[in-house]
């Protein structure tokens, strides 16, 4: 027969074995966490990816400057919840078009045989500015990024940013072609109308995407965004209620991922501490 002594003995090296194996099961769930995060191409915060909100523009110009807006209220994963888009026509004698249907995921230009105009998302919530969103988010966003699935060559494309205090800034680009991602460094950007300060991105009420089209341009537009810098750390303002109500919870992905992993390993753990003292 086992002595009382014996029998603690024996309890209390089941209980360090199994703590000893939850806890490696806890390292290897945040690792693979980690892993896939390192594997993702996370953004930091979407500032539109065309899943909801329809636009719908057929525009027949006849005078250069003649343009027709639609605004898409709501669009749940755009920045501010409304997207403004304005088609501006320019030359030509047939259509300019801007449509979000029926390919959902993605915005869609087109521009008539011979026929010239300009195309612009405006995301300002409708007129009523964003509030002053932190674009850097602490330090995790620097770049602008806007994913084109089609673009003719020698077409324009620029962001535009004005901050809280009015103070804007443009950089433009030369599109290169289908399938590129172009990238909008804040670094980069040029201040407009001669601003004694520069913008500030931690302040941001509006941005504007516009694209300069070619003759007889094509073009569809799926994301724009602030990639992610860094991994690792509190990324910024994220967990704010302003980025949440902005429409930064599509973001939370990994993060999410990562709780739910470290929250069920930690339950493991405490399911066969529990066992081993019910069994004594």
């Amino acid at each position: 027969m086992r002595t009382l002594n014996e029998l603690n003995t024996r309890d209390s090296f089941s209980t360090k074995v199994s703590f000893s194996n939850s806890y490696k099961l806890l390292i290897g769930a945040l690792a693979l966490v980690f892993v896939a995060g390192m594997a993702s191409p996370a953004f930091a915060l979407v500032l539109d990816d065309f899943a909801s909100g329809n636009i719908d523009i057929n525009l027949d110009g006849v005078v250069d400057g003649d343009t027709e807006t639609d605004i898409a209220d709501p669009a749940t994963n755009t920045i501010g919840g409304i997207r403004n888009v304005t088609v501006t026509y320019h030359e030509g004698a047939f259509f300019l078009m801007a449509n979000s249907n029926p390919v959902a995921d993605r915005i869609s230009y087109s521009s008539g045989d011979e026929t010239r105009g300009d195309y612009k998302i405006t995301l300002d919530k409708g007129g009523a500015g964003l509030g002053g969103i932190d674009f850097t988010l602490g330090g995790a966003g620097n770049t602008i990024e806007v994913e084109m699935l089609t673009a003719d060559l020698t077409s324009m494309l620029s962001v535009i940013v004005m901050d809280t205090l009015g103070n804007s800034a443009t950089l433009e680009k030369n599109l290169l072609g289908s399938g590129q991602t172009v990238l909008f460094p804040y670094a980069s950007f040029v201040q407009d109308g001669g601003n004694t300060f520069d913008v500030d991105f931690e302040n941001i009420d509006s941005i504007m995407v516009l694209l300069k089209g070619v003759k007889s341009g094509d073009y569809s537009i799926n994301l724009i965004g602030i990639p992610q810098t860094r991994i690792g750390g509190t990324v910024g303002s994220m967990s704010t209620a302003t980025l949440l109500v902005a429409g930064a919870q599509d973001n939370m992905g990994l993060w999410s991922l990562a709780l739910v992993g470290a929250v069920a390993a930690g339950a493991a753990i405490t399911y066969k501490l529990k066992s081993n003292k019910t069994k004594q």
